[in-house]
């Protein structure tokens, strides 16, 4: 929406951001957390009080090698990416943060920070990882034969 004049009243973006179902936080360009809504209190396990005030870097940070975090700073372009964190209370939390420019505060730049809850997507890819591995070891350890073929009779696999 460019129309200014049809721009949103300022409680109906704080109830988007309240009721999102996604984890969502701005922060100020030192890292320090302005607010957080109730879904980043359930995803990290960390109440509004423990978090408003402090740096974000101190309370979740990356807990695997797939990222360094990528680039907290405001000037940085926003990025997504899917990757393990350790809460401050020390959870492993599965979540695809994105963070991009959101405007000012008393003059000073923000962002936001929304964090979508990965968790089931990963244990779903981890079984299926699993249950391939399962399946490969029987093909390749069956005594009888077992082959795969197109219906044109040609040969894909054979243990």
């Amino acid at each position: 929406m460019t129309d200014s004049s049809a721009a949103l009243p300022e409680d109906v973006y704080r109830r988007i951001f309240e009721s999102s179902p996604n984890a969502a936080l701005v922060r100020n360009a030192e890292g320090v957390v302005l607010a957080v809504n109730a879904s980043f209190e359930a995803l990290f396990g960390l109440d509004a009080a423990e978090v408003v005030g402090r740096d974000l870097r101190q309370l979740v940070r990356p807990a695997d090698s797939e990222t360094d975090g990528g680039d907290w700073s405001l000037g940085g372009a926003a990025f997504s990416r899917r990757t393990r964190w350790t809460a401050g209370d020390g959870a492993a939390v599965d979540a695809c943060p994105c963070q991009f420019p959101a405007g000012q505060v008393n003059g000073q730049a923000v962002s936001c920070v929304i964090f979508r809850d990965i968790s089931g997507r990963r244990r779903a890819e981890e079984q299926l990882d699993a249950a391939e591995r399962k399946y490969r070891a029987i093909f390749e350890n069956a005594v009888e034969g077992i082959f795969q073929t197109t219906p044109g009779g040609r040969y894909l696999e054979v243990n």
